[in-house]
């Protein structure tokens, strides 16, 4: 991979990061990711496919742990978390086996994206 894929990518891995802090997200914040999502060139499915195949692997364990981070994660470490799992030369990929951890989320974020992008 190399860094125009890091460069075109990293704000939102950031961005979608915040669906895996130890958090409860309110809807206000749920609209705020959609609409900092909303202004990027990537479509909805290029999205969903940032969530499940790159974010997810990377944060995941952050919603598994007892004490997670609720914070937000340090951009130089989710990039360079997410670019050894891309640079590993998976054969095939699955989708998330918990989506359950963000699905609900997803949906809302999607919902509010696409009436972003209407107007």
């Amino acid at each position: 991979m190399n860094d125009e894929f890091q460069e075109n990518r990293s704000e939102v891995w950031h961005i979608l990061s915040r669906l895996f802090l130890d958090t409860e997200l309110q809807e206000k914040e749920l609209e705020y990711i959609a609409e900092l999502l909303s202004t990027t060139d990537f479509s909805i499915q290029e999205l969903q496919y940032i969530l499940y195949y790159e974010v997810y692997p990377a944060c995941k364990f952050n919603l598994l742990s007892v004490a997670g981070n609720w914070e937000e994660f340090d951009q130089q470490w989710l990039i360079k978390k997410i670019m050894n799992i891309k640079n590993k030369q998976f054969i095939y990929q699955l989708p998330p086996l918990r989506k359950w951890m963000f699905n609900e989320e997803w949906t809302v974020i999607v919902k509010h994206i696409q009436q972003k992008r209407m107007r």
